[in-house]
Formats: C-alpha cells, sequence, structure tokens
C-alpha cells in the first residue's frame, strides 16, 4: 500500500503541472494524490481552474495571513543528505 501511494505522488505532479511549491502546499493540507488527479480539467469543462491555481487559492483561504507561496522550496534531489 505504501509502494502505491508513493507512485501516485511521483505520478501526481507530472499529471497535474504543479511546482514544487504548490505540491508542498498540497502535502502540507494533506490532499491526497488521488484529489489533486481529480481535479484535472476535462475539455469538456473548461470553467474548472488548473489544479496548482486551485491548491494556491485553498491556502488563500485557510491561510490568508501567510504568504501565498511557502519559503524556498527544493526537490529532494538537491538536498544535501542525499548527496553521497
Amino acid at each position: 500500500m505504501i509502494a502505491v501511494r508513493a507512485k501516485e505522488w511521483t505520478d501526481a505532479p507530472r499529471r497535474c503541472r504543479l511546482s514544487d511549491a504548490a505540491l508542498a502546499m498540497a502535502k502540507e493540507f494533506g490532499l491526497a494524490p488521488h484529489s489533486l488527479v481529480k481535479k484535472i480539467a476535462n475539455r469538456s469543462e473548461p470553467q474548472k481552474s488548473l489544479v496548482e491555481e486551485w491548491v494556491r487559492s485553498l491556502r488563500e483561504e485557510k491561510l490568508p495571513h501567510r504568504r501565498s507561496r511557502p519559503r524556498r522550496i527544493r526537490p529532494a534531489r538537491f538536498h544535501r543528505r542525499n548527496r553521497r
């Protein structure tokens, strides 16, 4: 089950076209990768906003006093712990 969830988290940013900051926001709110994928607009749904805009609007609604994006988010491949 954990391997399936990890694979979903690796596929979600690519399918939803999320930046690293938006992905961090989604994880911060506890959203599941499946809920992000469900928000992808279809051609017959032009009124739906982009997933990244939806995540940012959630952040503005829930945390209006904070910055619109979290502090500098770096992909895991750039962290010092992962370097050898």
